[in-house]
């Protein structure tokens, strides 16, 4: 990551200021470039050592998915393997357009008190090299991406079905209905089984064997369901937030004995949360959303608005492990991007939007949110012919 930074630095400001290697090298008084990690000091943010030291029960940190922890006491820190120093951002550069994890070449002086350094201005990795299209396709076909189907939830059996019977073609429209014909491939972006809520899991303990037959019934229906998909089109099943799998990202497949009806058959994939492949030539990169939910917490920016900033910092998850759970790695970090895709997207939304990206290089991205369908009951056709995407409504 570093060394993209430093040569994006070098692109932007040419070889006409100093370009210090690392932090504690810096000198008061002098404009210089310096490179490193951001970590971002948020006051709001639950303390699970706080929790601990005012003696509460500890069951691990809630996070308020309805707001952000950003405050005005929020403050920027860049910092590397030899020291840290805190940043002074212009008005132009708000505190809270920034990520713990984030990782920048930062152009300014170093103050004389040496406790900050004033920025002017930064950069980033940028947009990733992304490989042409090889493939010239005939005609529309599309990529159907869907999330947050909660098969098993109190009163949702009916739009799933409609979703099946809309791929089947045997529902809407004959525009519908040609629609659905040239639908080619799904994609299934996470949260595709109901979990109830915690208090509906605790009590006695009739009620939790109860719960147990519960969900013993609800992964029938979800294996009856994407059997029922796979018959008739390839599905790739995404791990989600509330589905069976790791906790941290990434996210491992599902088991197949969950699905031992599905799972027979070759049209059926469980695969990782993040998830990278190629159709026609297109390359889909996508995660179920823990991502961009978690950046949306931590700064004020949208999430289409976030998409775009992680395709320019090349990394699909800055604030992990900080406050979004990961495997530790130690020499490979998997959510770094290497190449640029053709298709971006985030499931589990609260709703869609679709934006394209044109990088310095040529670079064409189109980044997509997709919504919960429980809630919207909407999803999202990615034309494979022009990348364009257009959502498709189920409503009664």
């Amino acid at each position: 990551m570093r060394p993209w930074a430093d040569q994006r630095a070098r692109e932007q400001w040419h070889d006409d200021i100093l370009y210090v290697n690392r932090i504690i090298e810096l000198r008061s008084g002098v404009e210089c470039v310096v490179g490193g990690t951001v970590c971002k000091e948020m006051p709001l943010i639950p303390n699970l050592l706080k929790e601990y030291t005012a003696e509460r029960v500890v069951v691990g940190i809630k996070w308020n998915n309805e707001i952000t922890y950003t405050s005005e006491k929020d403050t920027i820190t860049l910092e590397d393997d030899t020291s840290r120093v805190r940043l002074a951002l212009p008005a132009s550069i708000p505190v809270s357009s920034l990520v713990t994890g984030t990782v920048l070449c930062a152009r300014g002086t170093l103050s004389e008190e040496g406790n900050e350094f004033v920025v002017t201005d930064f950069c980033v990795p940028g947009i990733p090299i992304q490989p042409d299209i090889p493939l010239t396709i005939n005609g529309d076909c599309y990529v159907a991406l869907v999330s947050g189907l909660s098969i098993g939830a109190p009163n949702n059996s009916l739009f799933p079905q409609l979703f099946c019977d809309f791929i089947a073609g045997i529902l809407g429209t004959p525009e519908d209905q040609q629609l659905s014909s040239s639908i080619v491939h799904i994609i299934e972006a996470g949260n595709s089984i109901y979990s109830p809520p915690d208090s509906l899991i605790s009590g006695t303990l009739l009620e939790k064997e109860s719960h147990m037959a519960s969900q013993i019934d609800i992964f029938s229906e979800a294996d009856a369901f994407f059997c029922q998909l796979a018959s008739m089109i390839p599905v790739e099943m995404m791990p989600g937030e509330t589905d069976p799998s790791s906790l941290t990202l990434p996210q491992q497949p599902m088991k197949p004995f969950l699905f031992p009806l599905s799972s027979q058959m070759s049209t059926f994939h469980l695969v990782t949360n993040p998830h990278e492949c190629e159709i026609a030539g297109r390359i889909f990169i996508g995660t179920s959303g823990q991502n961009i939910e978690n950046m949306r917490r931590l700064c004020k920016e949208e999430g289409i608005t976030l998409m775009q900033k992680t395709l320019e910092w090349r990394h699909l998850a800055p604030t992990a492990p900080d406050t979004l759970g990961c495997f530790p790695f130690v020499e490979d970090d998997p959510f770094i991007l290497d190449q640029c895709p053709h298709i971006y997207f985030a499931g589990n939304q609260h709703e869609f939007a679709t934006n394209t990206i044109n990088g310095e290089s040529g670079q064409r991205v189109v980044t997509v949110l997709v919504p919960d369908f429980a809630t919207t009951q909407t999803i999202a056709l990615v034309n494979l012919r022009t990348l364009a995407v257009t959502p498709f409504y189920f409503r009664l």
